[in-house]
């Protein structure tokens, strides 16, 4: 018990005064709520197409070899023919980390605005930020 209240007073979002002082926690979705460092990574990953694929096109655009551009035409070509509830099938499965539900729940809890950033275009945190509202 003692160890929650220290955790609750290090986690308050009001001043002395009573006042709020935190309205809006934003999260890094990739790698902070999720187990997966990249959700664009895990989804090659899933297809079987990062070794030689999406992996090499990654390290030729990091090193100058090829524009932005190409490197997401050759991404987009992977993904070639899949339709998007195919790709949100996998996103789905992403695993969270231990404890990301109750995090998000305790500041749900304290009023707290919640946003998330990630990097991918998909819309993959649509359920997860449904989960947050």
């Amino acid at each position: 018990m003692r160890c929650q209240k220290i955790r609750d007073k290090e986690m308050s979002h009001t001043t002395n005064r009573g006042e709020r002082q935190f309205k809006l926690v934003i999260f890094d979705l990739d790698g902070t709520l999720t187990q997966e460092r990249s959700i664009w990574e895990y989804i090659h990953k899933q297809l079987g197409k990062w070794c030689g694929f999406a992996e090499e096109y990654q390290k030729r655009f990091l090193a100058g070899e090829i524009s932005y551009e190409r490197f997401a035409e050759l991404d987009a070509e992977v993904w070639k023919g899949m339709s998007v509830e195919e790709l949100l099938e996998i996103v789905k499965k992403v695993p969270f980390h231990r404890g990301a539900d109750e995090l998000i729940t305790h500041f749900k809890d304290k009023r707290l605005k919640l946003a998330v950033i990630h990097q991918v275009f998909l819309s993959f945190p649509t359920g997860f930020i449904r989960s947050m509202d």
